[in-house]
């Protein structure tokens, strides 16, 4: 299976309520996640897994374009400390 899939299904169950009852620490309901999230991956339909694959690309896409965001930011931050214009000023 994909493990590009896979990790997007365990962060969607984490930022839901997802196993929330679980009595116990963190881990344990980290545990329970992952195991639903295989189960959901071993079982899942091929139209479903698409969808699955396509909203995986699309987080990676965002992240990948915040960190080149963050990049920028960071080197015209260190630009205007000594004084030169930075990347946005041209």
């Amino acid at each position: 299976m994909n493990k590009k899939v896979y990790n997007y299904i365990v962060r969607d169950l984490l930022s839901s309520n997802a196993f929330y009852w679980t009595t116990g620490c963190a881990a344990k309901r980290m545990r329970r996640i992952k195991e639903y999230a295989w189960y959901l991956l071993t079982n899942i339909d091929i139209q479903k897994y698409k969808i699955y694959e396509q909203r995986a690309d699309m987080e990676q896409k965002k992240l990948r374009n915040k960190t080149f965001a963050i990049r920028i930011r960071n080197q015209n931050i260190r630009l205007r400390r000594f004084g030169q214009k930075s990347l946005c000023d041209f």
